[in-house]
């Protein structure tokens, strides 16, 4: 949790842990939103040791992109809520895929179970008594805000994506009637909910006059976050995975369903693409190693000429789409040869996913303006140069990449009704940045070429 003035300046922040998903092996993934409340009073308490609740404006809050909750007429949990990555839905978001083909098409990508509707289905088939007791379904944020200011029943454009709502037309599509009087109302990132009226607030510290704003999912305001603010400007979330996003005046699509668009404002879109591949090798093949070392290592072994597309599951959603995909050049002897092959390997990945996310906007005079690295991957200088000198472009690492930075933007564009990327302009700065060098690059563009000849062999092998 953050607090900024106008200026972008931090002027409190706090951060408190709940506890984890319970997780019974076999893909249920369930919290209580209860516990989301607990942590955010505690870190509204500890803000309060540093300024005067009543003094804040307006407040925004982002959340995890699919959570669902069920809440009754009182707003009282019906059950636990069902995490982004429970994966119970797979059959109703099946279901959906093949009964609303135009749909899927039109916005370009396919339900799955990590998507909210699927979730909602699940409960009215498996729970009915739980779904006649539901009220309202609504997603991680807007059970915070209800919390503040007593409405639970309105929903953001990114958040409302999840849910089945059709952010071209600006409505809930007909063929969800047997759901959509349960979702909420859906407005623009920024719009009023309400304010700190309620009595959870009041019990806080908050008084009634500050505004409660609609924020969006945690990934959109990581984008927001990143400095983003020109169409045409691209940033990759270097954690996990890989998370690629970019400004558009135009919503942008695959066919393949890779790539699909959530919407920030009127005519800006946010296009974008997520891979399974980033640093999870790291975390399998490295736990407990020097990384800081292992850099240093790598540097002097770069470029190499070992090949690794270093993916640690199978199957991969992005820059292509394929279950039965399997990575390669990993896993086999972590050694600091292995570790130069795979951060290359990652950089490569990256660079063909950015090649292919500029390669589908519609707008063909659209041209990238930078390109922003946030994550914990974005923390190391050897990546950062790596990445740069591999994408052939400057690199800029925010100094304050966190999504609570970017709903921060988002309640302080609200505040000073100002849209949220003239905000994000004057208040995200530049931590460091990275410039290509020209040596490097002409290096690793035969790499690259090697690399994607390799892949291209991999990929036959499957029938791709």
């Amino acid at each position: 949790m953050l607090c900024i003035n106008a200026l972008g300046e931090i002027l409190a922040q706090a951060e408190e842990e709940y506890p984890q998903s319970f997780n019974n092996g076999s893909g249920v993934h369930e919290q209580s939103p209860e516990d989301w409340w607990k942590a955010a009073s505690a870190c509204f308490t500890s803000l309060a040791k540093e300024i005067n609740l009543s003094a804040i404006a307006t407040i925004a809050v982002d959340g995890t992109s699919g959570t669902l909750v069920s809440l009754d007429s009182e707003g009282n949990s019906v059950r636990k809520a069902i995490m982004y990555n429970d994966a119970r839905s797979d059959s109703e978001a099946e279901s959906l895929n093949l009964t609303n083909p135009h749909f899927t098409q039109k916005h370009g990508y396919q339900f799955s179970s990590s998507f909210a509707l699927p979730k909602a289905l699940w409960i009215k088939n498996n729970e009915p008594s739980h779904f006649e007791a539901t009220q309202i379904f609504c997603h991680h944020a807007d059970y915070l805000t209800g919390r503040l200011t007593g409405n639970f029943a309105l929903t953001d454009f990114s958040n409302a994506l999840k849910s089945g709502y059709d952010l071209h037309n600006m409505t809930w599509p007909s063929w969800q009637e047997q759901l959509q009087d349960k979702f909420g109302s859906v407005q623009a990132p920024g719009e009023l909910i309400g304010t700190t009226s309620s009595r959870d607030a009041f019990d806080l510290g908050f008084s009634e006059n500050t505004k409660v704003v609609s924020g969006v999912s945690d990934g959109i305001a990581s984008c927001i976050a990143s400095g983003m603010h020109r169409i045409g400007d691209v940033s990759i979330t270097l954690g996990t995975t890989l998370v690629f996003k970019t400004l558009s005046i135009l919503p942008v699509s695959h066919s393949d369903g890779s790539i699909y668009s959530h919407k920030l404002a009127d005519k800006i879109w946010v296009p974008g693409a997520a891979s399974n591949t980033g640093g999870e090798w790291i975390r399998s093949d490295y736990s407990g190693r020097n990384l800081a070392e292992l850099d240093d290592a790598a540097s002097s072994l770069l470029p190499t000429s070992r090949v690794a597309y270093p993916l640690r599951r199978q199957g991969e959603r992005y820059p292509f789409y394929s279950k039965e995909f399997i990575g390669f050049g990993v896993g086999l002897n972590p050694s600091k040869e292995a570790y130069a092959a795979c951060l290359l390997g990652t950089a490569f990945v990256a660079r063909m996913g950015l090649e292919k996310l500029l390669d589908a906007i519609k707008d063909k005079d659209q041209k990238p303006a930078s390109l922003t690295l946030v994550g914990g991957g974005s923390r190391s200088s050897v990546w950062m140069q790596l990445f740069a000198d591999v994408c052939q472009k400057e690199i800029r690492v925010p100094a304050h990449p966190e999504a609570a930075f970017g709903s921060a933007i988002i309640a302080a564009s609200a505040d000073l009704q100002t849209d949220i990327l003239s905000i994000a302009a004057k208040t995200v700065k530049a931590q460091n940045v990275y410039s290509p060098d020209r040596q490097s690059t002409a290096n690793y563009e035969k790499g690259f070429l090697d690399w994607k000849k390799e892949l291209s062999l991999k990929l036959e092998g499957i029938g791709l």
